[in-house]
């Protein structure tokens, strides 16, 4: 009996301990996809879209940039900004025959996403490859890896 008041204190507190927590105006997700090779006959292509819906007090919104990283860890090409409305989508490509001219070039897709408080944002977003000529996909990648830790709470099992 004492240990289930004990545990229902800590609850209590640890409530009372989030909610002081002050909340942050805007943060920056990093999504990062797999490394993916890409043949010089081929085009690597990254789409976000933003799956939010409106709010009752604010207009769904999600903006950032989309970024191709090379294997020698140089940016191709310059970063694409984006802003996209409730349902609006995003789209950046990579030539592979811009990367190497043989065989193929290893690419790191990364997706930066600055969400604000109280601003609806859910981003969707995919990599695929696809052949340059005929557009036939090739490789396709979905849900990359957030770097932003999702917070949960552990309850406590019933004795």
């Amino acid at each position: 009996m004492r240990f289930n008041f004990f545990l229902c204190l800590l609850g209590v507190a640890g409530v009372a301990a989030a909610q002081s927590l002050p909340t942050p105006a805007s943060f920056t997700r990093n999504l990062n996809f797999t490394p993916l090779g890409v043949g010089t006959t081929e085009t690597v292509q990254m789409s976000v879209a933003n799956t939010a819906s409106n709010g009752a007090n604010a207009a769904a919104s999600c903006s950032g940039t989309i970024t191709f990283t090379v294997a020698n860890a140089k940016t191709q090409p310059a970063p694409v900004k984006f802003t996209l409305a409730s349902g609006e989508i995003a789209s950046a490509s990579l030539a592979g025959n811009t990367l190497a001219t043989t065989g193929q070039a290893v690419v790191l897709g990364s997706i930066q996403v600055t969400q604000t408080a109280g601003t609806p944002c859910a981003i969707s977003a995919s990599m695929q490859t696809y052949d340059t000529a005929s557009g036939a996909t090739h490789v396709y990648l979905s849900s990359p890896a957030s770097s932003v830790p999702v917070p949960y709470v552990l309850a406590p099992g019933r004795q």
